[in-house]
């Protein structure tokens, strides 16, 4: 890198579906590269074009999946996060991706919404890049964002607004100390020319009015617009989820024609205050964030389903009707294996019949002849008749007592066999008020094959067991229709609870959100309210303070009686004495002139 020209580098920030191709386009007719990898336009998505690096969305996704977290996962990505990252090497591969892209070019721009969410880790990567980086944070309406979504991705509203708020807070957390600047989503598309303009004077780009009229009168387009403000305050009740969204957009929207100096200025308390009640959110945000991760989760295996009902229908022309089948063939081949390996062989294998009309069925599969080798698995096959199986039970029995070396049922919602091939498991349902596992047997001649050369104790003659299964056939057409009905509803009921769930939380959210701003709306209220509940408590305590001071002087008055009372008692005692001593003396006195009177007697 020329170190005597320093580089400059451009980073849009923003949600998803907030405008940032359109600004990345805008910033690119100002003589900023992009650069030659480009994601390719989705027709029905960004039909003109994401501008959006490859290389960089990439590099974002693997992160993004080293973290096991996803674009659309409210969770937010910490600085612990990111130093895992760079021990996996992240910082250099970063270091290395940037360092190509600004090798051909002074000004490099770039914008992949996942930059966002990972706006930390790529912070820590321009530190270590000698250039200039200046941020553009895309601003649009939260509400149209979630709308925009749920008719991209079918996310709900609420989450979308959740995913519109981690992201701002994520972004301005990490801008609170940077240059950067707003643009206004909506402002871009109504005014583009005085917008270009804007953004050059701000970024110190130069505006060349070629690229500025083709931008304004070509690539901007108000159908690009699905939702505005009115739009969206008009399709829904609560135009914010949150308080803390209202307040976010309404301060940035303030903050829209300001320039690079002045936004950091007017924002730092701000940033400040939304993120500590961001985090102060969080237990609540995360407890929803895990209770949507189950509902994207179920509906993920909705269109898993259909995607295989659908492969279902493709093959229906090769269903035989129930009429022309009267049975298909079952068979369990045991494998042998010797020094030339597992040999599958037709001696050793046992065969039934079993039509679509049956019910629920337990069948034995006993060997037809014995060997001496080593049983080492067993092939269950379905023969080559298109078919849905529902398989319940599986076990390998002793022929001795039919003990039970090696069982399995549907209800272990784990595999039976160790491999399946020509066929495909479509999901563990029920049966008849019983758990099946559904498998789709195609023609390709379906194998379910069993390990059993762990089997304790082994078992070396063949005619010493048996393979017993508890199976329902099914044409494919009707099989299928069955299974779908039985996923649909699973589906649906575990919907319905997690939305339940996720209702109830956002109902804790909304009503924890309202109680704050109740008591920050009412603060005259409760200052009076404050005032009064002191006015009483003095009051008492000067009742209570009174009646102290009488019980004292009564209790005072006692005392002083008590006092004189007992002065009293001791002049009464003192006088008392002193005729005691009178009487001990006279009493002495007596007896010693007794004494003597008796002395002269003798």
């Amino acid at each position: 890198m020329d170190k005597q020209v320093q580089k400059r580098m451009i980073v849009v920030l923003g949600m998803h579906r907030s405008g940032t191709s359109a600004i990345m386009k805008a910033i690119e007719s100002l003589g900023v590269s992009i650069g030659d990898s480009l994601m390719p336009e989705a027709e029905g998505n960004n039909s003109k074009g994401f501008f959006e690096d490859i290389d960089i969305y990439r590099l974002n996704e693997e992160m993004l999946s080293t973290l096991n977290t996803t674009w659309y996962d409210l969770s937010m990505i910490s600085k612990g996060d990111v130093a895992y990252l760079n021990s996996k090497g992240f910082l250099e591969k970063a270091l290395k991706l940037l360092s190509k892209k600004l090798e051909k070019c002074d000004i490099f721009g770039f914008k992949e919404p996942r930059t966002t969410k990972l706006v930390l880790f790529w912070q820590n990567v321009f530190a270590h890049i000698d250039c200039r980086v200046d941020y553009v944070l895309a601003l649009r309406h939260p509400q149209a964002v979630a709308m925009s979504l749920k008719k991209r991705d079918g996310i709900d509203t609420f989450r979308g607004q959740l995913l519109w708020l981690s992201y701002q807070v994520a972004a301005l957390t990490a801008l609170n100390k940077e240059s950067w600047i707003i643009q206004f989503y909506d402002s871009l598309i109504s005014s583009p020319e005085s917008q270009l303009q804007r953004l050059s004077q701000s970024l110190l780009l130069e505006l060349n009015a070629v690229e500025a009229k083709l931008y304004s009168d070509e690539f901007i387009d108000p159908k690009l617009r699905n939702f505005t403000i009115g739009e969206a305050k008009n399709k829904f009740d609560n135009e914010f989820s949150l308080p803390l969204i209202e307040d976010i957009f309404n301060t940035l929207l303030k903050l829209k024609d300001n320039d690079l100096s002045s936004t950091k200025l007017n924002t730092s308390d701000s940033i400040n205050s939304w993120l500590n009640e961001f985090n102060r959110l969080k237990g609540q945000i995360d407890y929803i964030n895990s209770q949507l991760g189950h509902i994207n989760y179920m509906h993920s295996r909705i269109i898993e389903k259909e995607s295989q009902l659908s492969r279902l229908a493709e093959i229906q022309n090769k269903n035989l009707p129930v009429e022309e089948t009267s049975a298909i063939e079952l068979s369990a081949y045991y494998g042998v294996s010797d020094a030339t390996g597992t040999t599958y062989s037709e001696e050793f294998s046992s065969k039934h019949f079993l039509a679509f009309s049956d019910g629920i069925k337990t069948l034995k599969f006993k060997p037809d002849q014995n060997h001496d080798g080593h049983i080492s698995s067993i092939r269950f096959d379905t023969a080559n008749t298109p078919c849905l199986a529902y398989l319940f039970e599986f076990s390998i029995k002793s022929n001795i007592g039919g003990k039970i070396l090696w069982s399995w049922n549907a209800g272990s919602q784990q595999l039976p066999w160790d491999s399946l091939s020509g066929g495909e498991l479509i999901d563990f349902l029920p049966f008849n008020e019983l758990n099946a596992a559904v498998v789709i047997c195609t023609n390709d001649d379906p194998q379910m094959i069993f390990d059993i050369s762990n089997l304790i104790p082994k078992i070396p003659k063949l005619l010493e067991i048996y393979l017993e299964v508890k199976v329902k056939l099914l044409p494919i057409k009707q099989g299928a229709e069955a299974a779908f009905n039985a996923l649909t509803k699973i589906n649906g009921t575990l919907i319905n609870q997690l939305t339940s769930e996720l209702n109830k939380n956002r109902d804790a959210l909304k009503s924890t959100a309202e109680l704050r701003d109740l008591i920050l709306g009412n603060k005259d209220l409760i200052n009076n309210f404050r005032s009064e509940i002191t006015d009483v408590i003095n009051n008492k305590m000067e009742l209570q303070e009174k009646k102290f001071k009488n019980e004292i002087q009564t209790l005072e008055e006692k005392l002083k009686n008590t006092k004189n009372q007992l002065e009293e008692a001791t002049v009464a005692l003192r006088h008392k004495t002193h005729q005691l001593e009178q009487i001990k003396k006279s009493r002495m006195m007596r007896t010693a002139l007794l004494f003597s009177k008796m002395k002269n007697l003798d």
